[in-house]
């Protein structure tokens, strides 16, 4: 089984609900495939920073929504059923 690609993905949303960070490649894809495979629909921003902007960084996420209360309301469900309790609403940049 190949590893879902970590790239940057254009939304049609508005919001969506960060789940991790991760400064490790390899980890945030393995994080990635485990939401995957629960069903979760993901979003990876890739983001660099440091003196050189050459250190990646991955932000991974968990939906689009057209409106913060619509992921607000997403939120809940998700916290329910992944187990995950430390994620956040943010608006997509």
């Amino acid at each position: 089984v190949s590893e879902p690609p970590v790239s940057n993905v254009a939304a049609a949303g508005r919001y969506t609900l960060q789940v991790g960070e991760y400064s490790n490649e390899g980890a945030a894809k393995r994080f990635v495939r485990q939401l995957e495979q629960k069903g979760f629909p993901v979003i990876v921003q890739t983001l660099y920073r440091g003196s050189n902007n050459r250190d990646p960084y991955y932000k991974v996420n968990v939906g689009t929504f057209a409106s913060y209360n619509e992921a607000a309301d997403f939120r809940e469900g998700f916290q329910e059923k992944s187990g995950i309790k430390d994620s956040f609403v943010k608006e997509l940049k």
